[in-house]
């Protein structure tokens, strides 16, 4: 033929030359009358790379990393890294495994297609192999409560905000420990007498089909409710009457409220020193004792 075609099929695992030859000559039926010149030409046909890709970890929560490991034999020179969610890693020059972290907003489970694209720089040659991964929704939890600050008994009711796809929810109360596996639990915090507490309340939730989890935590704050006591000095006397009023085992920032019973007088301060002028009528003196907020 004048003009032949012919494909030349991949070479293997290196590149192949083909020394061709082109003849020219005139013939009459089976008889050749006279030959012609001979054009030698070189054809070279480069090797293929070969892209081999791994990926670890897959299914992974959202947030989570996934192990990415590559090679290319054959020519491969550069290596390109398509995650799948639009961010392309590369050119690099060698394979070295790397992680890498997806997040989607996504309440889902989304496929994410990692290609590895190897490359021949000097013959422009490429092999691509895709993998895909499975990127599962990262739950969200959070805690809702109408105060974080209150006097002892303090009554909370907890509210759990969380995603759909939530399956189990526990609860640690700052005990360390599995107080409620409710979604909304009812808690009453106690408080020794006079002394503040706070407890780290910590919430935990999981999907049981994915394994993904997420925790969230809030401080409450019980104030300690302090109790009026008080010893009196004197009293039980004839006429003019002097008393001293001491409160017992008062917190340090605890406000105090007098009553000596005679009208609507009051006094404030810890100790109290009062003298009664009733000419034989009964008086009674009480305290109130109120604990300060400071923040």
């Amino acid at each position: 033929l004048r003009q032949p075609t012919k494909t030349y099929t991949y070479s293997g695992v290196r590149d192949t030359t083909y020394n061709l030859k082109y003849v020219g000559w005139y013939q009459e039926g089976d008889s050749i009358i006279c030959s012609g010149d001979t054009i030698a030409r070189t054809i070279r046909i480069f090797a293929r790379p070969v892209a081999q890709l791994n990926i670890f970890g897959s299914p992974i929560c959202s947030g989570n990393q996934v192990r990415i490991n590559a090679s290319g034999t054959f020519g491969a020179q550069e290596f390109f890294f398509d995650m799948g969610d639009g961010n392309v890693i590369g050119p690099r020059l060698d394979t070295a495994g790397f992680n890498y972290t997806y997040s989607h907003l996504s309440d889902r489970p989304e496929n994410f297609i990692v290609k590895l694209i190897a490359v021949n720089r000097i013959s422009g040659c490429s092999d691509t192999a895709a993998l895909p991964v499975v990127v599962n929704p990262q739950l969200v939890s959070r805690i809702l409560l109408a105060d974080s600050v209150s006097c002892a008994p303090y009554r909370v009711q907890f509210q759990g905000i969380i995603s759909n796809s939530v399956t189990n929810w526990r609860w640690d109360f700052g005990t360390g420990r599995i107080d409620s596996v409710n979604r909304n639990p009812v808690v009453i915090f106690p408080s020794p007498v006079f002394v503040d507490t706070t407890y780290i309340v910590r919430l935990s939730v999981r999907n049981r089909f994915t394994g993904c989890s997420s925790f969230t935590e809030r401080t409450i704050r019980v104030r300690a409710k302090p109790i009026a006591q008080f010893n009196l000095i004197g009293g039980n006397e004839c006429g003019v009457v002097g008393i001293e009023a001491n409160a017992v085992e008062a917190p340090a920032n605890a406000r105090y409220t007098w009553f000596v019973g005679e009208g609507t007088r009051t006094f404030s301060g810890p100790n109290l020193i009062y003298q009664y002028r009733n000419n034989g009528a009964v008086s009674y003196t009480h305290l109130r004792a109120h604990e300060t907020v400071l923040d």
